[in-house]
Formats: C-alpha cells, structure tokens, sequence
C-alpha cells in the first residue's frame, strides 16, 4: 500500500506524538553537603504564651503558641529529564501546571516526634503531611511523604519539617564521613504524569 507525502507526515507526526506520551518525566532534587559535614541544626520554632494588660488594667495570660514549620534546605538538581522542574531557588522548587507524584525522604536524628509537610508557598497553604516519625537517643532515621499535586499555575513549594525536639548540628543528619562521598540527607522525587498516555 502506497502513502501520498501529506499521509506520511501525518502518520510520523502521530508516531512521534505517541512516543513522547510514553515518556516520564521526572526529576530528582537532593540535600547534599561536602564530606564530613553534619546535616545541620533541627530548630523548633515557637512563640510562646504572652501577658496582655486590658484597659481596666485587668492582666490575664492569652495563649498564643505558634508552631511554625522550617523548610528543609535542598540545593542540588541531581537529575531532571525536562518539563519536570521549572526551577529551584533556595529551599524553593516551582511547578507548572499539570500533575504531579511528590515523594520526599529526609534524615532526623535525636530529634523525638517529627514529622514533614509539602507546603504550597503560592497559595499559603499544606498540600500533605508525612507519616509519623519518633527518634529518641541516638537514633537516626528517615521520614517519608508521598503526595499528588495538581497546581493550576506556575506554583512554589517547599518542604517543611517540625520537631519536638531541637537538636544541634546533627538534628538533620549525622555525617558518614566516607571518603570522596558527598553527605546526603534527603531526596525528593517528583514525576509528572499528566503528560503520559494511558
């Protein structure tokens, strides 16, 4: 069977589209340091209970603890395959429209009840949480969150932890000081699958 020019472009163009489809996109983002290097400080930001005097000069204790969530730093794009990342900025990596799978899994150490959340810094608000973490003494060990985002502009995020507990140093991470290999204390892998066809 014979294919005119026109037909032939039409079923390349097609082709090419189809394969494109099978493509996943995805990127991984890490939390790497030189060799030797501790993870860092785990804080606990609170702001604590405050007296305030009323006009009657009535004094009386209002309580208005704040618990605020740290971003934890990311700083290398260990590997993008493209339309994945649109870009990272300090503890900042911003998304495209479309759909996404989010899994980030960070290091704590010593640092008891602890847990992660993926904030969306566009729209000011927590798209997921992590599941629970507990590390006492001087256990280090890993926290995991597994979300599915579907932003609607271009949208900053960032990944946030609290703890219970603050930890000097190494809170987020003891080194393994293993020569020649950079230290590292979390990964995030995101892939976005809007783009593949079923």
């Amino acid at each position: 069977m014979a294919y005119d020019p026109k037909t032939s472009n039409a079923l390349i163009n097609k082709l090419r589209s189809d394969v494109d489809g099978l493509l996943v996109r995805n990127a991984v983002l890490t939390m790497e340091l030189p060799t030797g290097e501790d993870g860092g400080s785990a804080t606990m930001a609170i702001t604590a209970d405050m007296t305030t005097i009323t006009g009657d000069q009535t004094s009386y204790t209002a309580d208005q603890t704040v618990v605020d969530w740290t971003p934890r730093a990311i700083n290398e794009v260990t590997y993008d395959q493209g339309e994945t990342v649109e870009r990272l900025a300090g503890n900042t990596f911003t998304l495209l429209p479309g759909k996404y799978k989010i899994k980030a899994t960070f290091v704590f150490h010593h640092t008891l009840n602890t847990r992660l959340a993926l904030w969306n810094g566009t729209d000011q608000t927590t798209e997921a949480w992590s599941i629970n973490g507990h590390f006492a003494g001087n256990v280090m060990g890993v926290i995991t969150l597994d979300a599915l985002v579907t932003p609607k502009k271009e949208t900053s995020y960032q990944i946030r932890y609290q703890v219970q507990r603050e930890q000097a140093t190494d809170g987020l991470g003891i080194a393994t000081d293993f020569a020649g290999v950079p230290e590292q204390y979390g990964a995030l892998e995101i892939t976005r699958i809007n783009m593949l066809k079923p």
